[in-house]
């Protein structure tokens, strides 16, 4: 049985009805302490740590009747677009134009129990992945078809509204199945100046031969806590690239980790210019 240690409640409260539905998930949380200074992966944000850990949030939620427009987001037809809003798919302001092979469901714990192992142990002992895998809610799953362009950009906004002292765990799997192609644009957007913390949790499966390039632009409010994990697996002769802006967030950072299948014959590419802050 797993050691308890305390956890700061105001960063597990807002996902609490999540948590307790994941008995399993559960325990490995309790299982970790928050992560402090001392730790070499964090010596120097121990200010920021502090914190946040001192913080008290709730549960986002999502506000209704809104637009792209609203959102500050431009209407283009020609590419595809999934929208979160307070950590929740919005059906309606999603869209995939007729004739690109992507497919759009929503994420399972079933689905994620069928991750290769190393990509699901990708952040083993980490707390925020941990904090995420507990208590996640509203995920999407987005699958790219073999042998096929995903259409040129594929456009993922995560959109905070802007609620007073709001947290949320965004979710995202993607599939780049063997011999695709796939241009992803993950966007983090906050409105107003309300103090929030988001902890994503961004998963990257890159086929035999496939290729992706992932852009990420995080444009959050000045007063937000955004704490991102960004795992990703290379199969066989995949190639992956990764860039990464950070120009909002009282606390900004993601961390990467990358898988990669080798043999002789073939050899996958990785890159990653600037991954974290």
């Amino acid at each position: 049985m797993n050691e308890r240690i305390e956890q700061p409640e105001g960063l597990v409260a807002p996902f609490a009805s999540h948590i307790a539905g994941r008995s399993g998930r559960a325990d490995a949380l309790a299982a970790l302490a928050f992560p402090r200074r001392k730790h070499e992966d964090w010596k120097y944000v121990g200010a920021q740590l502090r914190a946040l850990k001192g913080k008290t949030f709730v549960a986002a939620e999502a506000a209704p009747g809104l637009s792209l427009d609203a959102l500050g987001l431009s209407a283009i037809d020609s590419i595809a677009r999934l929208v979160f809003i307070d950590g929740a798919p919005s059906d309606t302001l999603s869209s995939i134009p007729d004739g690109l092979d992507l497919r759009v469901s929503a994420l399972t714990d079933a689905a994620l129990a069928e991750r290769p192992e190393a990509l699901a142990t990708s952040f083993e002992g980490d707390w925020f992945a941990a904090l995420n895998e507990a208590g996640w809610s509203g995920g999407s799953l987005l699958e790219v078809g073999k042998n096929t362009d995903g259409g040129g950009v594929v456009h993922v906004a995560f959109v905070s509204t802007g609620g007073a002292s709001s947290a949320t765990l965004p979710r995202l799997l993607v599939r780049a199945a063997r011999g695709s192609k796939l241009q992803l644009v993950e966007e983090h957007v906050g409105l107003g100046e309300a103090e929030t913390f988001a902890s994503p949790f961004i998963e990257v499966l890159v086929g035999e031969n496939a290729h992706v390039d992932h852009i990420k632009i995080q444009r959050a409010s000045v007063t937000s806590h955004h704490v991102a994990r960004l795992a990703v697996h290379l199969s066989e002769g995949a190639h992956y690239r990764s860039t990464t802006a950070h120009f909002g967030g009282a606390f900004s950072r993601q961390d990467v980790v990358a898988r990669i299948d080798r043999s002789e014959e073939h050899t996958s590419e990785l890159q990653s210019p600037n991954a974290s802050r």
